[in-house]
Parts: structure tokens; C-alpha cells; sequence
């Protein structure tokens, strides 16, 4: 007996079930983002609210950067230290507010981080305001600013 077209077997639908390449061609991409390859940074901080020690001082912001991915990631640096840009909150939008400056007789070659790397940075400023950093990095050490992950926003006062 024919199984009628609307009917399914197993959760799949009959118009699938008599092409099973197209029911592939479908789910095997969505599969490979699953189990996609490559550097994933995030950049954590425990601070939400920096206050500067007194008035017209620096504040030091501490972050961690991590690669939650399966490559090596090459992170923007200035020096052994990673180099991130500041985004800051105006009215309601995010704009570059600074970049990640280097002295040019600093070495600027990237910081590789391994899958489950980290590596521990500081970011001082004087100015309140809400902030969030954003640190640039690339599959290899010719793009290190391919991409860009941005960490939690923190208010300085």
C-alpha cells in the first residue's frame, strides 16, 4: 500500500523521503555550523562599575580573553599585552570611541591563543561614561583584524 503524499515516516515528510540527496543537501550545512572549526573569543570581566580612586585619576579595567574554539586565534596586540579598541554608548547608539594605539617602536606582531587559551589585559582611562571593548583577531597571524568580539559593557565613574 502507498503511504499518501502528506503522511510521514519518522518525522519526515513524504516530498523528503523520495529525495533523500535534497533532505542532505538541507541538513548537512546546518550540521557543519554545529561543529564549525576555528577560533571563538570572548572577552570576560567582573567588573560592571569602575570607580576612579579620586577625581582626574585612571581607572584600570582587568579582562581575560578566551578562545572557546577548536584553532588558534591571533589577537591584535601591542607588545605581550593584548591591543583593544573602546566602543563607547552615546545617546543610545555604540561608537568607536578610541583605537588600540601602539607606539611604533613596540612590536605589534598578534599573540596566538590555542583553543582554551587565555590571556589577561588592563584598560585604564580617566573620562565616566559606558564603555565595552572590542579586541580584534584572525585565523592567522597576516589577519589579525579580520574579526572583532566586543565584551560586556562597564559603566566608569
Amino acid at each position: 500500500m502507498r503511504e499518501p503524499l502528506g503522511g510521514n515516516v519518522h518525522g519526515i515528510s513524504a516530498r523528503w523521503q523520495r529525495y533523500p540527496l535534497s533532505l542532505l543537501s538541507v541538513l548537512a550545512p546546518a550540521a557543519c555550523g554545529l561543529f564549525a572549526s576555528g577560533p571563538s573569543l570572548s572577552i570576560e570581566m567582573d567588573a560592571t562599575v569602575v570607580v576612579r580612586p579620586k577625581p582626574d585619576t585612571m581607572a584600570t579595567v582587568t579582562y581575560v580573553i578566551v578562545n572557546h574554539g577548536s584553532a588558534a586565534a591571533y589577537v591584535a596586540a601591542c607588545g605581550l599585552r593584548p591591543s583593544p579598541a573602546t566602543d563607547r554608548l552615546v545617546g543610545a547608539a555604540w561608537e568607536g570611541y578610541f583605537g588600540n594605539g601602539c607606539k611604533g617602536t613596540v612590536d605589534m606582531s598578534p599573540i596566538t591563543l590555542t583553543p582554551g587559551q587565555t590571556v589577561n589585559g588592563t584598560w585604564s582611562w580617566d573620562r565616566a561614561g559606558t564603555y565595552r571593548l572590542r579586541v580584534y583577531y584572525g585565523e592567522d597571524p597576516t589577519s589579525a583584524l579580520a574579526n572583532s568580539v566586543v565584551g560586556p559593557n562597564f559603566a566608569l565613574q
